[in-house]
């Protein structure tokens, strides 16, 4: 995701990622409650938790935006908040374009953990961590 000094604005002639997800930074999880957390996010509809490029963690949850036009502009765009720029990348189509890492599922999730945060993934109860598949 592109780092945003927050004067950059939206390209009001395409819709951006930030005008059809509501994307919230995440702590990075350091705890077991934290990752409790992102499954509970993901047990939601429309939500996916994704890693960034600078390995930043978000909740992206699938919304339009109520400003964007019948063509996909940003009715606006010129008193847009700071924070569509923030959470803006221009080349981004989808959260793929952002993620390093994307998940939209429990199993997932838990997979990443398993493979990449052992440590972490064994604080969790053996329930869920059984989630994981083999």
């Amino acid at each position: 995701m592109s780092k945003s000094n927050g004067n950059d604005k939206l390209n009001p002639k395409k819709c951006d990622v930030a005008c059809r997800y509501v994307l919230m930074e995440m702590n990075y999880p350091r705890t077991k409650w934290d990752v409790e957390s992102f499954l509970w996010y993901l047990y939601h509809e429309d939500c996916e938790v994704f890693v960034d490029e600078y390995h930043d963690w978000y909740l992206a949850v699938r919304g339009k935006c109520r400003q964007l036009t019948a063509k996909k502009r940003c009715a606006v765009v010129r008193r847009q908040p700071a924070i569509c720029a923030e959470f803006s990348d221009y080349e981004a189509k989808s959260i793929r374009d952002l993620a390093l890492y994307s998940f939209k599922t429990e199993k997932q999730l838990l997979k990443y953990f398993k493979e990449k945060r052992p440590a972490l993934f064994k604080k969790l109860t053996p329930k869920i961590r059984a989630a994981s598949g083999k």
